[in-house]
């Protein structure tokens, strides 16, 4: 019996060891344990060539372990397998999993996506037991034979979110830190041949409660895991350093080098290359334990966005015979603030600026090589300088690419703690806050100092960032304190510090235009950045050409970058195929979720680009043609060249005339030249133009003459558009008929010609029929519309409660009577009311013999309602009627406040193409200042639409009423046998101040209370 007492008690001993997490993971003064200092990005090969061409994994010091591992999914620690580490551990019945990857996309677990709050129960710094999912991994590997006697180093990328691992049966170490390297010194752990490695991730430890960014909150090994042998002397750290003259002409290379091993006899010799592969410096020193080495070099080639000279710098380490050999990208240039400015090679340089987080909408947080890549060259060929790695540091890889092609870094740390607090939500206290909580302060700083020591020497990262929404206080003091202690060649930046003087720019997030000019009112002397803006999400970005009005006026305001570069929605699988999911599609309805709030990105997440993207392209482009004198021989304006390093003559820029959207004429345009940051005033001579009753209109396209990395020769990178004559509406005047006749009864008014009919209803005081050549247009009435489906922004103010009332609103017809004009001319006059005649509408129809239908329509509503949507008219057309022409402005999406990418010319593209696929379905593809268009079926029969003003106009093969069914993904919008046709006035801007309040800027919104418009409808073909 009492030996029955004990094994009871010894397997209860058992289950209660191990149901706990190990202590250190809730332990925020342990960041890891074992693990090797933090250091830069660099790896040192046995061959020569391999170094020069950066090509470590071919190299014999180099053993990747990425690929398939056994893999044991557990919900939380009670269920891991224990001893699993063990060599020769069986794991039967596991499953494998591919590394790098997170667990999530590969069907383990649940992909949770929240902006704010935890994902977990909040009690810093401890971990919920009932739910924290555990990874347990298991690979064998074979040590390669030459590796005898050689130290080994075991280098995670990133592991999300906390680990543990052992290399046969002993434990390594412990990492936490889920965006940073994790390396540790395995060589006493390691024997000959067969080896066996085993990781265990926690979903969640300590270090979570800093990793509350708005993002997919996923795990797993993200990023490579692989086997460094080092060479008997090795490199253990440097920090390369570029220091410009007062002048900015020559430079003072520095290396501080920390070395290893057995030094005796070693030395090294640098060679220096320069961006042509030219040898500029060839020397040979001894090795030292810490050895620093000062070389002068005389007028190098400067490194900056628009132009990224690299230089390549090369190190062969010998002990009377070649040891190995390390290669380093380079990049001469110099980052101060002065005058209240952020200034590269003492130029004042415009932030034109994305957030980016690492995302791939089947891997999750792995993103590949070549999708990297590909966002590099997308941002160049847009425009777009500057990337904030929000909110944490990225790949490797990714400085490599921005140091090759060109984009400034503000490099962040891995830190948020949003639901601890942050600085402009309610209830903020330094109380609360973990940035203020001594507790913490080696969590905090651990993070800045792997961030920094890994990315030092990377010319692209000129800013450093101490987090995101985290809260001010001591720990980020220090921190900012320990980063210029540590690298005084680059300004530190923090939100939340907003004008405290750790920061030394002042870089808010979702300041208004207003909130601009009253910074400026302060007096601070640091530069303003919008580390945040324009919020992206859905269909937005309008009125970014009003901030970039302002920050060009203004030199103090350096620009911003926007939120965010990519929709991070996920790809899954539907009824009929794939589509994109995001928060709260996965797992029971009780996961925390933030839903859509994850989409709000410039590009969809397959890359392809987003109407916003192309305007960001255009309001950032760096030359712009401003106060413009229209002559009728010749026109002046002011060019302004923004770039701070690109001349004006290093660009081709040509000009063409445009009647009525057609070119008739073009050529080159001879400027002169503009310095970086001047302008000019410049004189285009025009030919003379025989079409002066037609609009015309000067197109500007300005390219390179030469290619840049991410940049071919010939790429446009400006263009402008101007009216050189007033815009006249189109005139067509209605003609009689002989044979025109009407008859009306109890419900409607029918009107005859020759080859048409129409017909109005008495009850409605619509068009309700209207044919041509025995061709039926209507399968709805032309009808009245003051609605649209509300976009993410009208969602983030409550339009679809605040406006509701101009939502499918109901009419009483109060007058319907109908006149002769001439024999073959009739004009019908219907009167309608909304809202209890709180809305008045006039509609005028002018029918003419030719079958055209001129169209007057005026509302006046009463002062105390609110802004209308839209102002306009909509019509339901049978399927067939996909083929759309227009003159106005395209090819793509434009609104009001978003048009400047959006020239005005003659267009054409079917139906389903006008449409923009946003991923949560809502108000997309208008089109403004139309001044005609053609709906026509495959015989060129159909409808022409001419203005009698600008119009705005949008089709879809789904109706308003499909939208306002408020369908949360695009496989739940139906696709109609119809096209309902947008005919209006305007509607308001989209707005992307932010997506959680802000209306449209008030010159983008209709708020007056009377309006009028007209267009004439003509039958085609």
């Amino acid at each position: 019996m009492k030996k029955g007492v004990v094994i009871v008690c010894f397997l209860l001993l058992v289950l209660n060891v191990m149901a706990q997490m190990p202590k250190e993971l809730e332990d925020p003064t342990v960041p890891s344990v074992s693990a090797l200092d933090p250091r830069a990005t660099f790896f040192q090969y046995q061959s020569e060539t391999l170094a020069t061409h950066s090509n470590k994994e071919e190299d014999k010091n180099y053993l990747s372990l990425n690929g398939v591992w056994n893999f044991y999914w557990a919900e939380n620690p009670d269920k891991i397998p224990q001893g699993f580490y063990s060599k020769g551990y069986s794991t039967q019945g596991w499953q494998s999993i591919e590394v790098p990857s997170d667990w999530q996309m590969k069907g383990f677990g649940v992909p949770i996506y929240t902006n704010v709050k935890y994902p977990f129960e909040k009690n810093p710094p401890y971990i919920q037991k009932h739910y924290n999912p555990v990874g347990s991994y298991k690979k064998k590997f074979e040590l390669p034979k030459e590796w005898k006697n050689r130290k080994v180093i075991l280098h995670f990328g990133a592991v999300n979110s906390a680990f543990i691992v052992w290399i046969n049966g002993h434990q390594v170490g412990i990492g936490k830190g889920s965006k940073t390297p994790r390396e540790f010194d395995v060589t006493e752990y390691l024997k000959k041949g067969s080896n066996d490695i085993s990781v265990q991730v926690y979903r969640w430890n300590d270090g979570s409660y800093l990793e509350d960014q708005d993002m997919w909150r996923l795990s797993g090994i993200e990023r490579d895991v692989y086997l460094r042998a080092l060479p008997e002397t090795y490199l253990s750290d440097w920090f390369i350093k570029t220091e410009l003259s007062d002048d900015y002409k020559n430079a003072k290379l520095s290396l501080e080098t920390t070395w290893s091993g057995e030094l005796t006899g070693a030395k090294v010799e640098l060679a220096l290359l320069n961006p042509k592969g030219e040898e500029v410096l060839k020397k040979q020193y001894n090795i030292e334990r810490e050895l620093v080495i000062e070389e002068s070099i005389i007028s190098p080639q400067l490194w900056s966005a628009e132009k990224p000279n690299l230089y390549q710098l090369q190190l062969q380490v010998t002990k009377g015979k070649a040891v190995s050999y390390l290669g380093q990208s380079i990049g001469f240039r110099k980052v101060e603030i002065k005058n209240k400015q952020l200034m590269v090679n003492g130029q004042p340089i415009l932030i034109k600026g994305v957030n980016r987080h690492e995302h791939d909408e089947y891997e999750g947080h792995v993103v590949s090589r070549d999708d990297m890549l590909a966002d590099v060259l997308l941002m160049k060929q847009h425009n777009i300088n500057a990337v904030r790695t929000s909110h944490y540091p990225n790949d490797p890889y990714w400085y490599e690419l921005c140091d090759k092609y060109g984009l400034y870094v503000v490099d962040e740390a891995n830190i948020e703690s949003h639901a601890m607090g942050s600085l402009w939500n309610d209830g903020y206290s330094l109380d609360k806050t973990l940035g203020n909580n001594p507790k913490w302060k080696e969590a905090h700083l651990n993070r800045v100092k792997r961030m920094v020591e890994r990315d030092k020497n990377h010319p692209s990262v000129i800013i450093w960032s101490l987090g995101n929404e985290a809260g001010s206080g001591k720990n980020f003091e220090d921190a900012a304190q320990w980063i210029k202690s540590r690298d005084n060649s680059r300004p530190v930046q923090y939100e939340q510090a907003w004008t405290e003087s750790y920061t030394d720019i002042v870089v808010p997030m979702y300041y208004r235009i207003n909130d601009m000019q009253e910074y400026l009112t302060l007096g601070d002397d640091r530069p303003f950045i919008l580390c945040e803006y324009m919020h992206a999400m859905g269909n937005s970005v309008g009125n970014i050409i009003d901030y970039w009005d302002l920050i060009e006026s203004e030199p103090q305001l350096q620009g911003g970058f926007i939120w965010d570069w990519m929709d991070q929605g996920l790809k899954g699988k539907t009824t009929n195929g794939e589509d994109y999911f995001y928060g709260g599609d996965f797992g029971p309805a009780d996961v925390p979720s933030d839903k859509d709030f994850c989409l709000n990105g410039l590009i969809f997440p397959d890359r392809s680009i987003k109407p916003a993207l192309l305007e960001v392209e255009r309001v950032y482009q760096n030359v712009k043609f401003k106060n413009w004198e229209i002559g009728k021989a010749e026109v002046s304006c002011d060019i302004f060249n923004y770039y701070a390093f690109t001349d004006a003559n290093e660009l081709d820029f040509e000009y063409q005339i445009l009647a009525d959207g057609k070119v008739v004429s073009e050529g080159k345009w001879d400027i002169g030249n503009i310095v970086p940051n001047k302008h000019k005033n410049a004189v285009l001579a025009l030919p003379k133009a025989s079409q002066q009753d037609q609009e015309l209109l000067l197109n500007i396209l300005v390219s390179r003459k030469d290619s840049l990395p991410g940049l071919s020769a010939g790429k446009v990178v400006a263009r402008h558009q101007q009216a050189l004559s007033g815009y006249k509406a189109y005139a067509h005047e209605v003609t009689s008929s002989e044979d025109f006749r009407t008859y009306e009864n109890e419900e409607k008014l029918c009107v005859f010609g020759d080859r048409f009919s129409a017909a109005f209803s008495k009850k409605s005081g619509l068009l309700i029929e209207y044919t041509y050549d025995s061709e039926s247009f209507l399968k709805q009435p032309l009808s009245p519309n003051f609605w649209r489906n509300p976009t993410n922004n009208d969602r983030g103010y409550q339009m679809q409660n605040s406006y509701a009332m101009w939502r499918g609103t109901d009419s009483q017809l109060t007058r319907f009577t109908y006149n002769q004009l001439s024999d073959g001319i009739l004009e019908v006059m219907a009167s309608l009311s909304y809202m209890d005649g709180a809305v008045h509408t006039e509609i005028k129809y002018v029918i003419g013999g030719d079958g055209s239908v001129a169209v007057d329509f005026t509302m006046v509503k009463s002062t105390d309602l609110p802004d209308i949507p839209r102002v306009g008219m909509r019509m339901q057309l049978p399927i067939e009627y996909a083929n759309v022409n227009w003159y106005g402005r395209g090819p793509v999406e434009n609104y009001i406040d978003r048009m400047q990418a959006a020239d005005i010319g003659l267009y054409h593209a079917k139906v389903k193409d006008l449409e923009t696929p946003y991923i949560v379905p809502q108000e997309n593809g208008n089109r403004t200042d139309t001044r005609w268009l053609q709906i026509l079926n495959s015989s060129g029969k159909g409808l022409k639409i001419i203005g009698k003003q600008p119009l705005e106009f949008s089709a879809h093969n789904y109706t308003l009423e499909d939208l306002d069914d408020f369908p949360e993904h695009r496989f739940e919008l139906p696709r109609r046998a119809l096209v309902e046709l947008n005919i209006d006035l305007k509607q308001q801007g989209v707005g992307g101040d932010n997506s959680w309040g802000y209306k449209p800027l008030k010159k983008y919104r209709l708020s007056q209370d009377t309006y009028s418009y007209g267009f004439i409808i003509i039958p085609q073909g």
